[in-house]
């Protein structure tokens, strides 16, 4: 052991110099042992201590001090980060020279403490993140030092592109995204098909919509070069008002059919007569018997798939049903001609047939 060296040196010294001067040597073995000690490479083994100072780190005039307030300071804290960095990211600050120390306590710019390791990572940081983040360090010996670091949370706009919109009496509407404050927008077209008038504007018009769902993305590209932010709207146009068909006009006593060309593009149906009242719920309907009171405007409301409601219409002719008089029957005794007196069609052509017999018309559709 050194300081065993150290000690049996002093004791020849003192029994060499003993006999002549007590004091001079007295002196000389203080001032030789302080010169020694200065060089050793851990004073600490002198007396089996553990002292709160660094090896080979002692040498001071007329004592030894381990303490780290007169012979010893702490390194410099340095500290490493990622910032600047975006909105939503994770902050990272690091003590890079964190093996000189054993204990970190972090605080963030509102002197809150946010963490005791080396490594401090904040997720999901916002701008008001931003300032300067403090780090207190100690080491083996109990030295404290702190470090700081200033840091920039940068911000960001979040794309929205506004509610789902349902469109069923235009092919027409107007976007609704929002005002960009850190970057400039974009919108494209996802899917479906429509005319966008302005993509750069928030609040651009689409024209040429067709039914079924469009989807549109409103895009915001940061200015300072953080991720760009996607939502997406969609846009639903209802399908066209039905086309009836029908087999009118027609005669009285006839059955009136009414559908719909394209039936498939709606779910439920509800058909109405001239006088306002409900005759069916099926895609066609039939009306037989047909009158004339029966004759007017018959409509239909359907609903589609996506919720809208369009309505058409159609006239249905009824023509009066009419009941030919031939007149009476007559016996001609002397001749081979005579005269017919049937009753006049009130609308139509009514015509004279040869059932049996024979003879020729004048006119056949004279009555």
């Amino acid at each position: 052991m050194k300081h065993k060296i150290l000690f049996k040196l002093s004791h020849s010294l003192l029994s060499v110099y003993d006999k002549r001067n007590f004091f001079l040597t007295s002196f000389f073995i203080f001032f030789l042992t302080n010169i020694l000690l200065a060089f050793v490479s851990n004073p600490a083994e002198i007396n089996g201590d553990n002292p709160r100072f660094p090896i080979g780190k002692m040498a001071i005039a007329g004592g030894y001090n381990f303490g780290c307030s007169t012979a010893y300071s702490c390194p410099e804290v340095i500290i490493s980060s990622n910032a600047p960095i975006c909105t939503g990211s994770t902050l990272i600050l690091s003590v890079d020279n964190a093996s000189d120390y054993v204990s970190f306590t972090w605080y963030n710019p509102a002197g809150d403490q946010v963490g005791t390791g080396s490594i401090l990572q904040i997720p999901n940081v916002t701008p008001d993140m931003t300032g300067v983040y403090h780090v207190d360090v100690s080491d083996i010996y109990g030295c404290t030092q702190q470090g700081s670091k200033g840091i920039e949370v940068l911000p960001v706009d979040t794309a929205l592109a506004g509610a789902d919109q349902l469109v069923c009496n235009d092919n027409t509407t107007t976007l609704q995204g929002n005002i960009p404050q850190y970057g400039n927008g974009q919108w494209t077209l996802i899917s479906g098909s429509g005319n966008i008038t302005d993509p750069t504007s928030p609040s651009t018009t689409v024209t040429n919509l067709t039914s079924g769902e469009n989807i549109f993305q409103w895009a915001i590209i940061s200015s300072f070069g953080c991720d760009t932010s996607f939502d997406q709207v969609t846009i639903t146009v209802g399908n066209p008002a039905p086309s009836i068909t029908s087999n009118a006009p027609l005669c009285e006593g006839s059955t009136l059919h009414l559908a719909l060309s394209d039936s498939t593009l709606y779910e439920s149906f509800e058909w109405t007569g001239p006088m306002g009242n409900s005759i069916g719920n099926n895609a066609s309907i039939a009306i037989p018997n047909i009158t004339v009171a029966q004759a007017g405007t018959y409509s239909v409301i359907t609903t589609d798939s996506y919720g809208c409601q369009k309505a058409n219409f159609t006239d249905v002719n009824v023509d009066v049903m009419q009941i030919a008089n031939a007149g009476l029957d007559q016996v001609i005794c002397s001749d081979s001609s005579t005269v017919l007196y049937a009753n006049p069609p009130l609308t139509g052509v009514g015509t004279w047939e040869i059932i049996n017999g024979a003879g020729v018309f004048t006119d056949p559709h004279n009555a």
